[in-house]
């Protein structure tokens, strides 16, 4: 009776509107950067009164902009502010930049940094080397499942146990044809990446592509994120992947130090 109590008082704590204000502001996505009200009010589910009341209140205080020409809405660059303050609450873009700009100019190729958000992959950093990736398929601020791809997969094969478990009870989205969604066999994956120090995502993410992703660690010894580094297919036959994966692992390993991480 007392836990059903707090329950109760916690909602009763809540701000509905706030909830339906962020409800708003989730809208927008990198794939849709700018909704009109209809959209908003489909995505949503909320009536078009309270969208449209929430988008003025919210265009008040300058977190959305709307066009004057088409109607359409978008966020501001002051949400881009509040979201790099996050950053500064631990130094591990600070860290890691260096660090990815070394990797991306030995491979050539696109490197990340990616940390996990409430059960999702978020890059946080990103540096572009000779061959770019598609600049929206990992831009930053982007998110991706965990059981793909070569950072995502890698963080995921580093929780403590009980997360990972309680992560492969929901259901998995398959992004491509290469998607491995069976809980049994992304353990077995896991493994193997536990054991040999790094993940490699073959077109399991997006088509055409290789990522290889390599753990950093905290120095409490708890994942904190990884390094990517990948390309086309093409680029990355078996003998490419070992060799991009020692530099991965040395570019991941030396941000660990740097952050206080001890190798027992």
């Amino acid at each position: 009776m007392q836990t059903s109590t707090k329950v109760g008082k916690a909602a009763k704590e809540q701000s509905l509107s706030l909830k339906k204000a962020l409800l708003i502001l989730r809208c927008f996505t990198h794939e849709q950067p700018h909704r009109s009200l209809a959209d908003i009010v489909d995505a949503t589910d909320l009536p078009r009164t309270v969208c449209y009341r929430l988008l003025s209140t919210l265009l008040d205080e300058g977190l959305v902009y709307k066009e004057k020409k088409t109607g359409l809405y978008y966020l501001s660059m002051a949400l881009f502010s509040m979201g790099s303050s996050a950053l500064g609450v631990n130094n591990i873009v600070t860290v890691a930049s260096h660090y990815l700009s070394l990797l991306s100019a030995q491979t050539h190729d696109t490197a990340l940094l990616i940390v996990e958000d409430n059960g999702s992959a978020m890059c946080i950093a990103r540096v572009d080397g000779d061959f770019p990736i598609q600049p929206n398929a990992l831009s930053v601020g982007k998110t991706w499942p965990l059981h793909v791809g070569g950072a995502p997969f890698c963080i995921f094969s580093y929780l403590p146990e009980e997360r990972r478990e309680t992560l492969l009870s929901n259901p998995l989205p398959a992004l491509t044809e290469q998607t491995v969604t069976d809980p049994e066999q992304i353990r077995e994956r896991m493994q193997q990446v536990r054991s040999r120090g790094y993940s490699v995502g073959k077109e399991d993410a997006l088509d055409y592509l290789v990522a290889i992703g390599a753990p950093v660690f905290g120095h409490d010894g708890r994942i904190l994120g990884a390094i990517s580094v990948g390309g086309l297919t093409q680029r990355y036959p078996d003998e490419r992947v070992e060799e991009v994966a020692r530099l991965a692992c040395a570019a991941a390993a030396e941000i660990s130090d740097k952050l206080g991480y001890r190798r027992e």
